[in-house]
């Protein structure tokens, strides 16, 4: 797994070189595992994902901190991303992992939703959630929708402690 790097010094930066094509360091490759890992994990696929710029920054922080402590204690996958605009297509993932949700969000106050058949039956149903998100997103009140997402994801799994 060579890369070329251009002008850089690359003993500084943990790297071999030969020619024109670097490589990492042992250390280094086992490190970049770690981390591609880890993106590539449940948790790591999990968060806020905010490309239309909805949130701020420590929004984001502690909901995705929230989430991916979800995902690690509980199993329950969330993910939030915010889009330009939700009318461009049908933004959805592919795989929904099985007691995972997805809430799509957009500028002019758009939705989606989807929820596993675990947590619907858990009793988190997805259209109650859509309007009461588009209610909040349409009045730009984001940070609101952050905090109902985790509050519905919260009770449904209080009421699968109860059974």
């Amino acid at each position: 797994m060579g890369i070329g790097i251009g002008i850089l010094d690359s003993a500084q930066h943990g790297l071999n070189c030969e020619d024109t094509v670097c490589r990492f360091a042992t250390d280094e490759m086992k490190r970049a595992r770690e981390v591609l890992l880890c993106l590539t994990s449940a948790e790591g696929q999990v968060g806020v994902f905010d490309k239309a710029g909805l949130f701020r920054l420590r929004e984001i922080i502690d909901t995705t901190r929230t989430l991916r402590k979800l995902v690690r204690d509980h199993k329950i996958a969330v993910r939030i991303e915010t889009l330009a605009s939700l009318a461009a297509g049908r933004p959805v993932r592919d795989v929904l992992e099985p007691c995972a949700a997805q809430v799509f969000l957009d500028r002019a106050g758009h939705v989606r939703v989807r929820v596993s058949k675990v947590l619907r039956e858990q009793g988190l149903a997805s259209g109650p959630l859509v309007k009461e998100l588009e209610g909040l997103c349409q009045k730009r009140e984001y940070k609101s929708a952050l905090t109902t997402v985790l509050a519905r994801i919260k009770a449904a799994t209080q009421r699968n402690k109860k059974e």
